[in-house]
C-alpha cells in the first residue's frame, strides 16, 4: 500500500469523524427539541423512528457509523480522482450538518424563550 495515500487519507478520516459527531449531535438535539413539546420531527419517516429509542439509536447512530467506517476503509485505497470527489462530498455533508445543528441550537434557544412566555 502506498504510504502517500495513507497520509492523504488522514484528513478524510478526520472529516468522517467530524461528520459522525455531527450526526450524533443532530440526533441528540432533535430528541431534546421533541421532548420540549414545542417541536416535532419534520420528516414523516424519521418521526416514527424518533418515537422509538432503539430505532432512533440504530438509524441515527449505528447505521451512520457503519457507513462512514466502510467509506473510511475505502478511502484508504482511493485514487486521486476518488479522493477529490470524496473531499467535495464530505465537505458538503459537513457543512449541511453544521447548518442543521446551528438551526437546532437556534430552536433550543427559541424554546427556552417560549418557556418564559408561556
Amino acid at each position: 500500500m502506498n504510504i502517500l495515500k495513507k497520509i492523504k487519507s488522514i484528513p478524510f478520516l478526520s472529516r468522517l469523524a467530524l461528520l459522525y459527531a455531527l450526526c450524533i449531535l443532530d440526533w441528540a438535539l432533535t430528541l431534546f427539541l421533541i421532548n420540549t413539546g414545542y417541536f416535532a420531527e419534520a420528516n414523516p419517516i424519521m418521526s416514527n423512528v424518533m418515537d422509538n429509542m432503539f430505532l432512533g439509536v440504530l438509524v441515527k447512530c449505528a447505521l451512520p457509523f457503519l457507513m462512514l467506517t466502510v467509506l473510511g476503509i475505502r478511502l484508504i485505497n482511493a485514487n486521486e480522482k476518488q479522493l477529490k470527489i470524496a473531499g467535495v462530498i464530505l465537505g458538503v455533508a459537513v457543512w449541511a450538518y453544521l447548518v442543521i445543528n446551528i438551526m437546532h441550537i437556534f430552536w433550543i434557544l427559541l424554546a427556552g424563550a417560549l418557556s418564559f412566555v408561556y
